[in-house]
């Protein structure tokens, strides 16, 4: 059943054929650029018929610009790019100028922390050096304010969400799947993987909760 009032956004974290930097577990999160393609026709085809619909890349792989920004800035799409502080001097990823230049083509810059760590297990001190200090970084590079922030691996707990909200971030971006509100603070995400059939993707972009989702949902009520 389609989620009337509600927002799905997508999350990709690569295009193409993924780098020697990227690990393994990563890999199955590459799209190619024809698949890449064929989503973002399709979501430009259901934003013309009043669907909410989102598109963000997280990780700041190099392909983000190279591949990304130029095929939705020719549909007239603007997306959301989540940047590690601390790969902006590796080729691989976006450097300085990239950020600018994604900018400059009507696309949001956003934190996805400094070293890819899974924030839920950091200790306070290296919690405010991927959150704090990182933003800060980009912040002085982007030369716009930094109010979004996502999920590294989209692993949090209380007490990561608490310390985001403490930043004033004005969104935080999970990757727990499934439709969200337009007005929510802690936005689920739902993350492309190369795997997803045809089908799987149409669900997604109809607003189709996740099984999993659904039964831990039901079972926290």
């Amino acid at each position: 059943m389609r989620r009337r009032g509600k927002q799905v956004i997508l999350v990709f974290h690569g295009l193409g054929v993924p780098h020697q930097r990227v690990r393994e577990e990563e890999i199955p999160y590459w799209a190619t650029e024809e698949r890449f393609t064929e989503i973002v026709d399709e979501v430009a085809a259901l934003r013309e018929r009043g669907r909410d619909i989102r598109l963000t890349f997280d990780d700041g792989n190099r392909s983000d610009l190279t591949l990304g920004a130029p095929i939705l800035a020719s549909r007239g799409i603007c997306a959301e790019f989540f940047v590690l502080a601390g790969r902006l001097s590796d080729d691989e990823y976006l450097s300085p100028d990239n950020i600018a230049s994604l900018i400059d083509m009507g696309m949001s810059i956003g934190l996805h922390g400094r070293n890819h760590d899974d924030w839920s297990t950091l200790t306070p001190m290296d919690l405010r050096s991927e959150t704090v200090a990182a933003r800060t970084e980009l912040e002085a590079i982007a030369g716009v304010p930094v109010t979004k922030v996502s999920i590294p691996f989209g692993r949090y707990n209380r007490r990561t969400i608490s310390h985001l909200k403490s930043l004033d971030f004005q969104v935080i971006y999970t990757s727990d799947g499934g439709p969200t509100r337009p007005d929510a603070r802690v936005k689920a995400r739902t993350s492309i993987r190369s795997d997803m059939t045809n089908q799987t993707i149409r669900d997604v972009l109809d607003g189709k909760e996740p099984l999993k989702r659904s039964i831990r949902r039901l079972l926290s009520k």
